[in-house]
């Protein structure tokens, strides 16, 4: 995960205009990554907070 954190501040620095999509992919990344969770653990979808706990930064 901190590779890919670090891949990100470095395209983030390099195209900064890319930033205006963060909240966007973030909403739609939490989505993902809550199904999958779900999925891999077995446990049910309603334990995981339906909107994203996390910021941006």
């Amino acid at each position: 995960m901190a590779n890919q954190r670090d891949d990100l501040h470095n395209l983030l620095d390099e195209k900064p205009s890319l930033r205006q999509y963060l909240p966007d992919i973030l909403t739609k990344a939490y989505r993902n990554a809550r199904r999958k969770a779900s999925a891999e653990t077995g446990i049910t979808l309603a334990n995981f907070d339906e909107n994203c706990p996390y910021k941006i930064e």
